[in-house]
């Protein structure tokens, strides 16, 4: 395979993917762009998923490096961080085991990471929306972003993705300097994904792209999922409000992870943004309703975002 300066990398951690794997990987063979590497990890599956990666593997053996380290059970954010770091090309897309990949996506979001990373120097992100269905294949809904209640175009400043993910990794498309800027991705941050759009927001910039280019499969062995927003924030909300809470202290945590990975290379107005929402724990419950009202901490939605006050 001819290794020229646009050659798109693709992160693929596995485990336990058995049952849908093959159908992802079908669908990456068949991409309308064809100039694309697969770095892929199992990550000590024991139904098979191993043996169906070997078989891709010795079928494109030009385009497939199929890591077997040894290094055992290591979980999703971190499998997919030694991924990153394995990459070479100046773009990477990352691919979830259990989803298919439209035929046009990496054609789609290299074009639109084409038309934005003019110099190679400043991070850049890409992402698309997503098409929600089950575990047959069957449609849910055409848009994941209106499934969700997302509003990735408005999300993607820095001090909204301090409370919210607005990015999806599988439907994302990162420069090498944003990966060089995220890496390494340290144990508080709650996904890789997420880590990066922090990275990107604050240093770069995010697309969003309003297409859809994954099928986004949805089953009972999902790591992350994508219920309706309702449905979602009810099952959380049945877990108590504990659990809530322990969410959002989560996302304190990962800001100030972000504080102390970038220190002094921040931009001043996002350093203070983080700063200040990793310190709202340790105000008492009115000063720390306060700070976040005039900080602007939100969610996409206003039935989130009240949530989120009540709870803080």
């Amino acid at each position: 395979m001819p290794r020229a300066e646009l050659v798109v990398d693709i992160v693929l951690a596995t485990y336990n993917g058995g049952a849908f794997v093959a159908q992802l990987l079908s669908s990456i063979s068949r991409q309308t762009y064809r100039n694309w590497r697969l770095v892929i990890r199992d990550d000590g599956s024991r139904d098979g998923t191993i043996e169906i990666l070997r078989a891709f593997r010795d079928d494109h053996p030009e385009r497939t490096v199929l890591l077997e380290d040894g290094l055992g059970n290591l979980g999703v954010r971190h499998n997919f961080a030694l991924l990153a770091r394995m990459t070479e090309s100046n773009y990477v897309m990352f691919a979830d085991q259990d989803d298919i990949w439209l035929p046009d996506k990496i054609e789609a979001s290299l074009a639109t990471m084409r038309a934005i990373d003019a110099d190679g120097q400043t991070p850049v992100l890409v992402h698309s929306d997503l098409r929600v269905v089950d575990a047959d294949g069957r449609l849910i809904a055409p848009s994941f972003w209106k499934y969700r209640a997302l509003d990735p175009f408005g999300g993607s400043v820095f001090r909204r993705l301090l409370v919210q993910n607005t990015v999806t990794g599988c439907a994302t498309m990162v420069n090498r300097a944003l990966l060089d800027k995220s890496l390494p991705i340290p144990r508080a941050a709650i996904m890789h994904d997420w880590w990066m759009g922090l990275t990107a927001a604050a240093f770069g910039r995010i697309h969003p792209i309003a297409c859809q280019t994954v099928l986004y499969r949805q089953h009972g062995g999902n790591s992350i999922g994508a219920q309706q927003w309702v449905a979602r924030l009810l099952k959380e909300a049945s877990r108590g409000v504990g659990h809530l809470r322990e969410q959002i202290v989560r996302t304190q945590v990962q800001a100030q992870a972000f504080v102390e990975a970038h220190g002094s290379a921040l931009p001043v107005e996002v350093s203070e943004q983080a700063r200040q929402y990793a310190l709202l724990g340790t105000l008492d419950p009115l000063r720390r309703r306060v700070r976040a009202l005039r900080k602007r901490y939100a969610y996409s939605d206003a039935i989130r975002t009240l949530g989120f006050y009540l709870l803080m």
